[in-house]
């Protein structure tokens, strides 16, 4: 059996750049038949960490899809993790 997870979409949500991912994980029996099909949706907000980080409860982006990566680095500016954190301390 193998399996195989493909990018479906990725939306981005203002003010702070909050994405919602879904992927389709395709499962094929060893005759290459398709045996499942399914939807994984994800949401990743500003503090999570691309590669590294000293935050050790966030979230490790480094093994999703190369498009989730480069999203979240152009979107994620220091200016976005701020003001996503300072919300989260006002609302909290």
């Amino acid at each position: 059996m193998t399996t195989e997870t493909k990018l479906n979409h990725i939306k981005i949500n203002e003010p702070y750049k909050i994405m919602q991912v879904a992927c389709d994980v395709t499962t094929k029996d060893d005759d290459g038949v398709i045996t499942k099909v399914e939807r994984i949706r994800e949401t990743f907000i500003p503090t999570d960490t691309v590669i590294d980080s000293e935050r050790l409860n966030a979230l490790n982006l480094s093994d999703e899809d190369k498009k989730v990566i480069t999203d979240a680095t152009s979107n994620w500016t220091d200016e976005i993790k701020t003001a996503y954190t300072t919300y989260m301390e006002e609302n909290s």
